[in-house]
């Protein structure tokens, strides 16, 4: 660090320079005059005279100089040392010049300089005025007629960079330059000048890259909305789809839909502050044309906005609530593309109060009518959908007609995003969940959202500035947002495709394996369900076969079922008669669930001796009972008595032989594997491992039952009521008896399930397809919204994952056998079980089919893409062109034709890496798109 301090210090001197006798080193340059002045910009080494250095920075005005004192540094300028920059001619002399008496302030990112300067009085067309000449040397006049101050070019393209990328405002960045010019002296305040370049260079620099330029009137020939970036990857009629969309199958319809978010922003607003600004853009990019706009609200003051869920929505109970005097402008509705998150052209407006629906349907009408005039199919995602879709068609007519029409045949859907669908009622979440809507792939709708991240930054500093200002500022935010997405949407629609595939895949597999589960006329009566509500217009208040029925079920009729099950389990005796070999098998499972039942009871804290009693009673009942067994225990397995356990070598080890009291009963599968075949009598192996592959099967049908007996009553008692502590006792006990009952099939299946893994490895009973090994993660209702725990630790302490409808599914015990009225609690008969199992099944099959939805579309987007960036290209090349017949000077003609010729390149570009990044995966998947042959030529392919 002293090292470094001390080189710091080492640049206030005169680094070693040799001196003259009055203390001054000679001139670097002539070697005459005494040198005094340092360049702070250049590698030049050593002092120059005032002259030399005003020869050498002619090219360079803008550096910073000091002059030594004869002691230090101080402050100096090149203005000082005789500098005179000459305009007018790109640099070179003028014959005809004249040095004007005021010097011009240039802001420059290095500083605040005062720089003289010279006008070009030469006769030459179209190169008088003042600030023409200064905008040739790169400098941004503040004012047109005589302009004082100028911004240079590469200050402003700073500013705006820092801007976009860090939210920085005028005026910090301002004050910034300020104090790199001087820490010390004064400098006089420029800062309005500088906020009218600004202003300027943002409006005519996104009229450059829209083209305006170009447009045989300028900026008299631009439509509104004609200076947005549109998304490449949603449909546009005559650019990006192809011959026939209009004729598409239903069944194809989807991919060229048009699907729209919709919300609103509260942090964008507006002081009312009195400014007037005059629109510089008005209605150009993404905010509506201000004078149609507000004499619609004013006209439709009156229009209200009905609640139409039974949930509240504080979009709608605070849209007509004034706001505080403070504010001009409450914020700001937007409509982005759903899937892509672009924002879309003429589709922002204010709200001067709340989100009314007067306000959200003229923007979103007005986006229709800039970008999506022909299309006929239409998705809106917006958070209080169930609401704005009523009378929407009336709306439109009665007040929009003139603004937008829709297609006679058009197609419109309502969503909820779907992280807001939670806050709506059972109604709701069947009708507008997207999910369950066919041609919706896997959009969320709620991408809307995360844009606020990127803008609500720009609130703090917006809200200060007037409505025309603030309008270009925003509109100047959201077109570099577009821009980031269209150049990163390569990468994105491949990561895209990446995941949708293989999900695909893996959704569909499941759905055919739920369709195998139950019965085939059933399956064609729930498909034919579910196209008619998919058919539906109005869904909400319908019969939806996505809706969960309800099966009430009194907390007594649960106790008393549970009370049933374990009775039976403890008082399950065993017939003292002479057996076979699978009745002894029988007989030894049912004493190992009786035993598993009574050390679950003793395990229970707290107990009375009276409880403590009937527990030891049950243990002697089983020990006379296994006694019972061991005469049928030595006529099965030969030397029973002279056996000791061992884990086996093959396969995972079953719990060890049964003892009861003094008495152990064996089993083909506690035997070691080098004697079971010794000892053990006539078929009795292959009798365990059928009654094992039984025991299994019926444990299954319980844990499904039992799943959905603890989802039931965690939606009735937990998630939907709010209980006194009483009752929340009394549920917490009864959630326990429940977790009890669970655990005890779950344990039940597994050790016959590790029985067979000893026993029959090689699968000669045929039972590996249809059984696995339980797991923790395996415990899960088919349906449920939440992963609930498997046992009361659980519960409390910790949650599964959460997972997104569309990755969620179901474990393998919901996909195996054939569905039974036991898997269901309540349920009589199969048909009353297929009643629930209809919603798990039609979740399935919404779940697979918008995964297929996804690739396709992901697809689709990717060739629409490729077609509008060739589109674009041709364009830009059409105005090249469009130029070559104007009566203008040549250096603008063919700076105008050059600038259409790079942006051409810049679109071929994008096109060109789109087809590199995706060509690869997608021949690797056997897909073959179909790209535009201008593209395809273009030696930048790398596949072809």
């Amino acid at each position: 660090r002293n090292i470094l301090l001390r080189e710091m210090a080492r640049q206030e001197g005169l680094k070693g320079i040799k001196l003259r006798a009055n203390g001054f080193p000679p001139c670097a340059q002539c070697d005459v005059s005494d040198g005094h002045v340092e360049c702070l910009d250049c590698m030049r080494a050593g002092l120059f005279c005032s002259s030399c250095c005003a020869e050498l920075h002619m090219c360079e005005p803008l550096h910073r100089v000091h002059q030594w004192n004869g002691e230090c540094f101080v402050s100096y300028s090149l203005e000082k040392a005789g500098l005179i920059v000459q305009l007018g001619h790109d640099g070179a002399p003028c014959n005809h010049r004249e040095v004007q008496d005021v010097p011009l302030t240039v802001i420059d990112q290095g500083g605040i300089h005062r720089v003289r300067y010279a006008l070009c009085k030469c006769y030459r067309e179209g190169t008088s005025e003042p600030a023409v000449q200064m905008m040739r040397a790169r400098w941004w006049p503040s004012t047109w007629k005589r302009p004082k101050t100028v911004v240079t070019h590469s200050t402003l393209r700073f500013f705006h960079a820092m801007a976009i990328q860090g939210k920085i405002n005028m005026y910090d960045f301002y004050n910034g330059i300020v104090r790199i010019t001087d820490g010390v002296v004064r400098v006089k305040s420029s800062y309005k000048a500088f906020v009218r370049c600004v202003r300027m260079f943002r409006h005519l620099r996104q009229a450059k890259r829209a083209g305006v330029a170009q447009m045989p009137q300028g900026v008299d020939d631009v439509e509104p909305g004609d200076v947005a970036l549109h998304c490449p990857a949603c449909p546009r009629p005559g650019i990006n789809l192809p011959d026939g969309w209009e004729n598409a199958p239903p069944d194809e319809r989807f991919l060229y839909q048009l699907l729209i978010a919709i919300d609103a922003n509260f942090k964008l607003k507006m002081k009312d502050k009195g400014a007037k600004n005059i629109e510089l853009g008005d209605g150009w990019s993404f905010f509506v044309e201000d004078a149609p706009y507000t004499r619609h609200i004013e006209t439709n003051s009156d229009m209200t906005e009905m609640k139409q869920c039974e949930s509240e929505h504080n979009a709608l109970r605070n849209a007509n609530m004034p706001t505080s005097r403070r504010w001009a402008v409450n914020g700001v509705g937007v409509a982005i593309c759903a899937r892509h998150l672009l924002y879309r052209a003429q589709g922002v407006v204010d709200l001067p109060r709340g989100e009314r629906f007067a306000c959200m349907d003229y923007g979103v009408f007005s986006m229709l009518r800039a970008t999506a005039k022909d299309i006929k199919t239409l998705l809106f995602s917006y958070d209080i959908s169930c609401s704005w879709s009523v009378n929407f068609h009336k709306r439109l007519a009665d007040f929009y007609e003139e603004l937008y029409r829709l297609p006679p045949d058009a197609l419109i859907t309502f969503v909820v995003p779907k992280f807001h669908l939670e806050a709506h009622g059972e109604d709701c979440k069947c009708a507008f969940n997207l999910n369950h809507t066919s041609g919706a792939g896997r959009t969320c709708g709620e991408g809307v959202e995360a844009g606020w991240a990127d803008m609500n930054a720009t609130g703090v500093f917006t809200r200060e500035m007037g409505l025309a200002h603030r309008h270009e500022v925003i509109d100047d935010f959201l077109q570099a947002i577009n821009w980031r997405k269209i150049k990163n949407m390569d990468r994105a629609l491949l990561k895209q495709l990446e995941e949708a595939l293989p999900m695909a895949a893996r959704q569909w597999s499941i759905h055919e394996k739920s369709c195998k589960t139950v019965a085939k006329a059933t399956i064609d009566a729930w498909e034919a369900m579910i196209r008619e509500w998919d058919a539906e217009r109005v869904k909400k208040g319908k019969p939806s076969p996505y809706r969960v029925p309800v099966h009430t079920r009194t907390l007594a009729a649960v106790r008393k079922e549970l009370a049933l099950e374990e009775g039976k389990a403890m008082e399950n005796g065993v017939s003292l008669h002479e057996m076979t070999a699978s009745a002894y098998i029988s007989s030894v499972l049912a004493l190992e669930d009786q035993a598993y039942a009574v050390d679950l009871r003793a395990k229970q804290k707290d107990q009375t001796d009276q409880e403590q009693a009937t527990i030891q009673l049950k243990r002697n009942q089983l020990h006379h009972r296994a006694q019972a067994l061991e005469s049928a225990q030595n006529c099965y397995v030969l030397a029973a008595d002279g056996l000791s356990y061992s884990k086996p070598r093959r396969g995972k080890a079953p719990a060890a032989p049964r003892s009861i009291g003094a008495v152990v009963l064996w089993l083909p599968s506690n035997i070691p594997y080098n004697l079971r075949a010794s000892l053990c009598v006539s078929d009795i192996i292959m009798k365990e491992i059928k009654m094992r592959v039984a025991v299994c099967q019926d444990c299954l049908h319980n844990i499904r039952r039992a799943l959905r007996n603890a989802h039931a009553f965690h939606l009735d008692k937990k998630k939907l009521g709010h209980a006194s502590q009483r009752s929340s006792t009394r549920n917490d006990t009864t959630l326990k008896g429940i977790m009890d009952n669970l655990n005890r099939h779950v344990a039940r299946y597994r050790r016959s399930y590790n029985a067979l893994v000893v026993l029959d490895p090689d699968n000669l009973g045929e039972w590996h397809n249809t059984l696995q090994e339980l797991k923790k993660a395996d415990l899960r209702s088919p349906v449920d919204d939440e992963e609930r725990p498997t046992s009361m630790d659980d519960l409390e302490t910790s949650r599964l994952a959460e997972r997104s409808e569309g990755h969620r599914a179901p474990t393998w015990i919901w996909l195996v056998g054939e569905v039974e009225a036991r898997d269901v609690p309540g349920a009589r008969t199969k048909e009353d079980a297929y009643e629930h199992i209809r919603v798990e099944w039609a979740r399935t099959r919404s779940r697979a089919f918008r995964w297929r939805e996804e690739c396709l579309l992901v697809l689709e987007e990717m060739r629409r893409v490729v077609w509008s960036h060739s589109h674009a290209a041709d364009s830009w090349r059409k105005r090249a062109a469009s130029v070559e017949g104007w009566n203008i000077l040549p250096d603008i003609k063919a700076g105008l034709r050059a600038h259409a010729l790079r942006q051409a390149q810049v679109y071929t570009t994008l096109a060109v890496n789109c087809i590199n990044c995706w060509s690869p995966y997608l021949e690797k998947q056997s897909f073959t798109l179909s790209w535009p042959q201008s593209i395809m030529k273009h030696p930048g392919i790398v596949i072809r």
